[in-house]
């Protein structure tokens, strides 16, 4: 099942990696740009001073005054260097010792920087730059070691992405925390779910937010509209089998009054007639008001269902033993009509007792229908859920009670089974599996 909480918690978490990520490469590119725009400026700043301690006379040789320019030049590999190229001369820095060096001459106005690999783990910023001093052309090429400078940035990126994980962490837990907030605000809608399947309230809660207000209004507006359907076509039906029995009173004295050699067959169809009308009718009073949606609650429901039976068959004695404030998942409707039919058929065939039994297991419910009858054949057992099969022609009915009952286990995956018992009598056992995970989560709201 797709969890909306899960969605944006993944959703968040992506744009915050893909966000810190962002931020940290333009952190580290902007530091890393910082650094080699300071090297260079003061590069350039060497430069030109060792343009202006280069000196000559009118026409004698070059000469550089070293006194006009740091003393970290003299050191052996300082991590500064310079050179300077004349045509003819070549000026190195003592920092150079004997490393081979070859600059390529810059016409005047020209300059290009780059960076070089120096000696050990020196990595050189070089700025070379071309001038034009005394109608002579020089080249002036200076370097500094920023490896140094590389690894403090290293140092610093390291931190930064330990600081940004921790930032990241930070907001994770009050991302989840902010989203179960959010959420929470959604209980109601799956506790007034729950209460409505319990019996506990006939409506939906309204003071939800407005992003599933119109969707508990949907549910509530079908659920009314199933129960008022429900309640139709039962009214209908019981009021179509009500209102039939005075135009069947009427058929029996015109059949008495008819002179006619077919009254057994007539009174037989007239008496099938009224069978189906007496079962209508009991099968609206057995499941009462309906209350599609509803769990049941066998310790509130049970007892109202054995009180109308013991007005239909009086002389008959109906025990009950279950686990106290025993909830059946299944929906209430379908389960009062299952125990309605298996108690109503047990009541016709016991001669004195009927006992219902109900056992919680860990894999489901069982449970059990005697009676203290006759019982049945083998050979019948096994045409008992057969629609239209009845085996006691002298008790009223039409023979789809069992079916009936047969299609109710099968929509929940259950078995119905038949048995004669030795003592006498016959055992229904009925077996009800616990509804699953995955079809309970289906069964509620998808923000649980």
């Amino acid at each position: 099942m797709i969890s909306l909480q899960r969605q944006l918690r993944r959703n968040m978490l992506l744009t915050l990696l893909v966000a810190m990520a962002a931020l940290l490469l333009l952190v580290n590119a902007g530091v890393e740009r910082l650094a080699h725009k300071y090297v260079l400026s003061r590069l350039q700043h060497d430069a030109e001073s060792l343009i202006a301690a280069m000196t000559r006379d009118s026409d004698g040789p070059w000469t550089l005054n070293t006194h006009r320019i740091s003393t970290v030049y003299d050191r052996v590999r300082s991590g500064h260097y310079y050179l300077v190229h004349t045509g003819a001369q070549q000026f190195r820095s003592r920092s150079l010792w004997d490393r081979p060096l070859e600059i390529r001459p810059l016409a005047p106005g020209r300059t290009r920087d780059a960076l070089a690999t120096g000696p050990g783990e020196e990595q050189w910023l070089t700025w070379a730059q071309g001038v034009r001093k005394q109608n002579d052309d020089l080249t002036v090429w200076v370097a500094e070691d920023i490896h140094p400078l590389q690894v403090i940035r290293y140092t610093y990126s390291a931190w930064a992405l330990v600081l940004i994980a921790a930032t990241l962490l930070v907001l994770l837990l009050a991302q989840q925390w902010l989203l179960r907030r959010g959420f929470r605000q959604l209980d109601g809608v799956r506790d007034s779910i729950r209460a409505l399947r319990g019996g506990e309230n006939e409506a939906l809660r309204r003071d939800m937010p407005a992003e599933v207000q119109p969707l508990v209004e949907e549910i509530d507006r079908l659920l009314t509209q199933l129960y008022q359907r429900v309640m139709r076509s039962r009214n209908a039906l019981g009021n179509l089998a009500h209102e039939l029995k005075r135009p069947m009173q009427r058929l029996t004295m015109l059949v008495e009054a008819i002179q006619t050699d077919k009254h057994d067959e007539l009174h037989d169809a007239l008496d099938d007639i009224r069978r189906l009308l007496d079962r209508e009718l009991k099968r609206a009073r057995i499941v009462g008001v309906s209350s599609p949606g509803r769990q049941t609650d066998v310790a509130q429901d049970l007892p109202r269902l054995i009180e109308v039976l013991h007005k239909l068959y009086p002389e008959r004695t109906i025990t009950t033993t279950y686990p106290p404030h025993l909830v059946l998942p299944q929906d209430r409707d379908d389960l009062l009509e299952l125990f309605g039919n298996l108690l109503d058929n047990a009541c016709k065939c016991a001669r004195d007792k009927v006992q219902l039994t109900i056992i919680e297991e860990a894999e489901g419910w069982i449970i059990t229908i005697v009676d203290d009858g006759p019982g049945v054949t083998d050979e019948q057992i096994a045409k008992l859920t057969e629609r239209g099969m009845r085996f006691d022609e002298s008790a009223t009915g039409t023979g789809l009670g069992l079916a009936i009952c047969k299609d109710i286990c099968d929509s929940y995956d259950g078995e119905l089974a038949f048995d004669n018992r030795p003592q006498g009598g016959l055992e229904v056992k009925v077996v009800l599996p616990r509804i699953t995970q995955k079809e309970e989560r289906e069964s509620q709201p998808p923000f649980s």
